[in-house]
C-alpha cells in the first residue's frame, strides 16, 4: 500500500519539527512535497501563532514547539478525519476476496493500522486533539460533495476511540457509500475528468 497522508501541510510541519528541532528548511520542503518558500511560510504562521519558537544555533535554527498551548474551538465541526476513515468502507464481497487471496488484506485491517500509525505521529506532536473531535461521517465520501437524499441505509462511519493506548476503530461501518456505487450528481464530472487524464498520460502518478 502507498505511503499517503491525510494532514495539512501545517500539521504534518508540525509532525517534523516533533521529531527533529533542527530540521534544515529544504529537508522539511523535501519531506512535504512543496517548496522551501512554502515551508518557511508555514513555520513563521505557526510561529505567529505561538506554536513554534524559533532559536538561532549557530548559523542554524532550531524550533521548539509549544505543545502546552491550548488549541482553538473550530467554529465549526471539521470531517476530515471521518472523510479519512469513509476511505476505508468495505468493498463488495470483501470477504471472499481476502480469504481467496486476491486482496491481500481487508479495509479494516488497513484502517487499524493507519488510526495506529496516524494516532501516535499526532500524539508526538500533542496534535491528537484531532482525532478526540472526530465525528462519524454521514455522507458519500470522498466521491462526491453534493447533497444526497436520505435513504434508509444511509452511509456512516465507524467511530474512533482511544484503547489500551493507542487509537482504534469501534463499531462499523454501515449503510452503503461510493464504494457500492452511490455517488452525488458531482461524482460523474470527477470521474471523466480522472479517466480522461489517466488516458493522456499512460502510467502517470499522482
Amino acid at each position: 500500500m502507498a505511503e499517503w497522508a491525510y494532514l495539512t501541510n501545517h500539521a504534518r510541519v508540525l509532525l517534523h519539527l516533533a521529531h527533529d528541532s533542527g530540521a534544515r528548511l529544504r529537508d522539511i520542503a523535501a519531506s512535504l512535497g512543496i517548496t522551501e518558500r512554502r515551508a518557511h511560510g508555514i513555520i513563521t504562521d505557526l510561529a505567529e501563532a505561538g506554536y513554534v519558537i524559533t532559536q538561532k544555533d549557530g548559523r542554524r535554527n532550531r524550533y521548539q514547539i509549544q505543545a502546552h498551548l491550548p488549541v482553538p474551538e473550530p467554529g465549526t465541526r471539521e470531517p476530515a478525519v471521518g472523510e479519512a476513515v469513509a476511505l476505508f468502507e468495505p468493498i463488495p464481497g470483501e470477504a471472499e476476496l481476502v480469504s481467496g487471496g486476491i486482496l491481500p488484506r481487508s479495509n479494516e485491517d488497513l484502517l487499524a493500522e493507519w488510526l495506529t500509525r496516524t494516532g501516535a505521529m499526532l500524539e508526538d506532536a500533542s496534535l491528537d486533539f484531532v482525532l478526540q473531535r472526530f465525528e462519524p461521517v454521514g455522507e458519500m465520501v470522498p466521491t462526491g460533495s453534493g447533497e444526497m437524499p436520505r435513504q434508509a441505509d444511509e452511509f456512516a462511519t465507524p467511530d474512533v476511540i482511544r484503547r489500551d493506548g493507542r487509537w482504534v476503530h469501534e463499531g462499523a461501518f454501515a449503510g452503503a457509500g461510493g464504494r457500492h456505487g452511490r455517488h452525488s450528481p458531482d461524482f460523474l464530472p470527477l470521474w471523466e475528468e480522472m479517466t480522461m487524464l489517466y488516458r493522456a498520460h499512460p502510467g502517470a502518478k499522482w
